[in-house]
């Protein structure tokens, strides 16, 4: 679309300028004929002041070089738009050129006549007479080519409105047609890349708030769902890995149990078997402390007896 787009405003332009250029070019040869208006009537001003051969010679000499400038001029910008007209144009184009011969042969002829050998006694009379038929000939065909002229300038203006119609139609056209295309773009595959990459991003804050059980539905076949498959691969060993920390976990708790509680059988045994010490010793040193007693007091008379004799010897 934007490819055709820029054909189609490289090809206005192009069309625009040319439309352009040959309204200008049709306005300046407007000009020009008007010009040439002004020569020739400034010619025929002198030539009727001719009275006799050798009157005013100069000045129409110069009128007439004048005169035939515009000729030239005008003849070399009909042959530049022969040669840029095309088709029918180009027919057009040549026969005003063929019309601009026929005004300047007319012209060439009323100079030959006026700076001709006339008599003296009607040569007044006779350039009157040639001035007005001329006049009568070249006026019409001047008039002719300066509305061929505004015609073809305002067919150029024509033309350009309807080009400027044409592409404010076709500028709505491709507005609507592009977006139609965004719009079927965005609902067959920007929508559902979004959905995807949503869930994707929905999934990854599942995982990071500790739910490893979190998987993702996988639809398609491109890139995105590579990644999303990638996803529930990390998913699952993250997940079975949390199962295995759980499991060691308790194991790890069930072996803290079973030997808290082989500990604590152990102490309870410890303790009874110090109760049970504790009792014998204390059996044993009730049960000793009456006949040491009597020995011990027994000993110490004997010995007090023993010592008594030493004494009083």
């Amino acid at each position: 679309m934007t490819v055709d787009a820029a054909v189609i405003i490289v090809w206005s332009l192009d069309r625009s300028r040319d439309l352009v250029d040959r309204s200008q070019a049709a306005q300046t040869r407007i000009k020009q004929f008007l010009l040439l208006a002004g020569r020739v009537s400034d010619y025929s001003g002198i030539a009727s002041l001719v009275t006799e051969k050798n009157d005013n010679v100069d000045r129409l000499e110069q009128a007439h070089e004048v005169t035939i400038q515009v000729f030239d001029r005008l003849r070399r910008m009909n042959g530049e738009e022969v040669e840029a007209a095309r088709g029918d144009g180009k027919s057009a184009a040549a026969t005003k050129g063929l019309q601009l011969a026929r005004m300047r042969a007319q012209f060439e002829a009323l100079h030959r006549f006026i700076a001709g050998d006339v008599a003296t006694s009607s040569r007044s009379g006779l350039i009157a007479q040639r001035l007005n038929a001329f006049g009568v000939t070249f006026a019409p065909m001047l008039a002719s080519a300066v509305e061929t002229e505004r015609q073809q300038s305002d067919a150029m203006h024509l033309a350009l409105a309807d080009l400027r119609k044409q592409l404010v139609i076709f500028a709505w056209v491709l507005a609507i047609v592009a977006f139609a295309v965004a719009l079927l773009l965005y609902l067959t595959i920007g929508r559902p890349l979004l959905s995807r990459i949503d869930r994707t991003l929905a999934g990854a804050r599942e995982i990071a708030a500790g739910r490893f059980e979190t998987r993702l539905d996988l639809s398609g076949d491109d890139e995105l769902t590579g990644l999303m498959a990638g996803f529930n691969d990390m998913a699952a060993r993250l997940d079975a890995r949390e199962r295995d920390v759980i499991l060691a976990r308790q194991q790890m708790q069930e072996t803290i149990r079973q030997r808290t509680a082989s500990l604590r059988d152990a102490n309870t045994r410890l303790a009874e078997i110090d109760a049970s010490w504790r009792r014998f010793f204390a059996d044993i040193s009730h049960e000793l402390r009456t006949p040491l007693t009597v020995i011990q007091g027994e000993a110490e008379f004997n010995l007090n007896e023993r010592a008594a004799p030493t004494k009083m010897r």
